[in-house]
């Protein structure tokens, strides 16, 4: 899970959303601005938190059961930042694209989201 995390939604849906969707509401005016530039800094601090959690992991792998409660804790607090910024994604930043967004925005980013979601390459696992 801790590499699922990393690969995925750290290496490549925050910097399309942060690449193209923050990008074209921050065209749209300044009325975005400061929420934006938050999940912009949580974005980039978001590698900096999964490398934590995997190196906690490894430390229960190689030193044991001791250090658990500690990853634990770890993975806790992870989720609960994460939880509450998609929650603001969700309740302020869609709604404010649906309302601010053109047909032309919607297709640019549309065509860069990865099929079946959108109509870029679907994402392909390594073999």
């Amino acid at each position: 899970m801790v590499f699922y995390i990393h690969a995925f939604p750290e290496r490549l849906h925050h910097p399309k959303e942060s690449g193209l969707l923050f990008v074209a509401l921050r065209a749209c005016g300044d009325e975005a601005g400061p929420l934006l530039d938050r999940l912009d800094a949580e974005h980039s601090r978001g590698e900096a938190a999964v490398m934590r959690l995997a190196m906690d992991l490894i430390e229960v792998e190689q030193l044991g059961p001791a250090r658990l409660e500690s990853f634990a804790e770890g993975v806790e607090r992870y989720v609960d930042a994460y939880l509450r910024h998609m929650e603001v994604e969700e309740r302020e930043v869609l709604p404010l694209a649906e309302r601010v967004l053109g047909d032309a925005d919607w297709r640019r980013i549309v065509a860069a989201a990865p099929a079946p979601v959108g109509l870029g390459p679907a994402l392909r696992c390594a073999s």
